[in-house]
């Protein structure tokens, strides 16, 4: 019988097993960057840091599984800086154009639009990942503008209001 992928919300004894996926999935894809606050918090710091992040009805983290390992992220992270909450999704390289992205996105979606106070989520995605943004679009996001980052690449900044 094979393995079927699962969703689950993220929790502290999950922090050594995302360090890890972040790892991976930095090693594989050049559009995906980490929070530099991770840098130098123990594992216990991290599983406190995902308590708070689980208990706030603007933050959410799930996790996309093949049995006991970790293949991919949807993170909905309220913003201090812009109005709204930037929400962020990667999958292990292995299993890209797998649907997987598509579904951490839609349950990002909604549990944004029905169990959070949110009216706005926003996400920067490099303009070339066109399969990226197909995605977006399919599940409500609109372009807002393009822009370059600091590493002189061409990002799309798109948007979904509630």
């Amino acid at each position: 019988m094979t393995e079927e992928v699962t969703f689950r919300e993220a929790e502290a004894a999950d922090a050594r097993a995302i360090v890890n996926l972040f790892t991976t999935l930095s090693s594989e894809s050049d559009t995906f960057t980490v929070d530099s606050s991770f840098e130098g918090m123990s594992d216990d710091q991290i599983g406190q840091q995902l308590d708070l992040i689980q208990q706030s009805p603007q933050n959410f983290i799930l996790l996309a599984c093949l049995g006991p390992e970790l293949i991919g992220i949807v993170t909905i992270i309220d913003s201090e800086h812009t109005e709204g909450a930037e929400l962020g999704v990667a999958v292990k390289k292995e299993f890209w154009h797998a649907g997987i992205g598509s579904a951490l996105v839609d349950e990002g979606m909604y549990w944004a639009e029905q169990f959070s106070a949110l009216k706005r989520v926003w996400l920067d995605v490099i303009n070339t990942n066109e399969y990226a943004v197909k995605i977006y679009q399919q599940n409500g996001f609109q372009k807002e503008k393009t822009f370059q980052d600091e590493q002189g690449r061409s990002l799309i900044r798109m948007n979904r209001d509630f």
